[in-house]
């Protein structure tokens, strides 16, 4: 969309720039044909320095169209690019944040659910090895203990690296958890997430999880 404006710019700018052109060649072909009539030679010498005038012009006036219209092309093309890349960014941040929510989230009554989340959530070696998880061993809290559900709220979230044309990119990413648990008032806990996504044909996805220390780098 953003092209074919431009297009329609240069293209106005072009036919502005050659009736500009002709008005020009043709009012100075007028002057110079007013006042007292000169012999036939004159006359033909004063047509065709008038031609020749007009095609000069012409020529100059076609150039210059023709670096404009580069000119405007070169800014459309670059100016979708960015815009390009930028899209590009903010579905992998916006993907990235459900991605990371999803990841921190298990409700205990449907353990088997929540796999399958985690499962479509992850790609390459995290997938991998989550899918060589029991569901039964995930947030069983401590042994002899009632079960416990996390639910993830993700309070900010930005990329630290972002490479459009491999489709990789890190997410850091701080989390509130909340943890309930039958017979317990809920409990939060903040953690913060570096996280690698991979694009693939179903979005963005995480292909590894790690939590960052505390007190550790970014």
């Amino acid at each position: 969309m953003a092209r074919r404006g431009v297009n329609r710019r240069a293209k106005a700018v072009a036919l502005g720039a050659v009736l500009a052109a002709v008005r020009g060649a043709r009012d100075s072909g007028a002057v110079r044909g007013t006042g007292t009539a000169g012999t036939a030679g004159t006359a033909g010498t004063a047509g065709t320095a008038r031609i020749v005038g007009i095609v000069a012009v012409l020529a100059v006036a076609a150039a210059a169209v023709f670096a404009s219209v580069a000119a405007l092309s070169l800014i459309s093309a670059m100016t979708d690019e960015r815009l390009d890349t930028a899209r590009a960014r903010d579905e992998a941040l916006g993907q990235g944040r459900e991605r990371v929510a999803e990841l921190t989230t298990m409700d205990h009554d449907d353990r088997a659910a929540g796999m399958r989340r985690w499962l479509s959530a992850t790609t390459g070696a995290l997938h991998a090895e989550l899918e060589r998880t029991d569901p039964a061993t995930q947030m069983d809290g401590r042994q002899g203990s009632a079960p416990v559900n996390a639910t993830g709220t993700v309070l900010h979230a930005a990329l630290s690296e972002f490479d459009a044309g491999r489709g990789r990119a890190t997410l850091l990413a701080s989390v509130e958890i909340t943890s309930t648990r039958e017979g317990a008032e809920p409990t939060y806990t903040r953690n913060r997430y570096r996280v690698r996504l991979r694009h693939t044909d179903e979005g963005w996805k995480a292909e590894a999880f790690e939590t960052i220390p505390v007190g550790g780098p970014a």
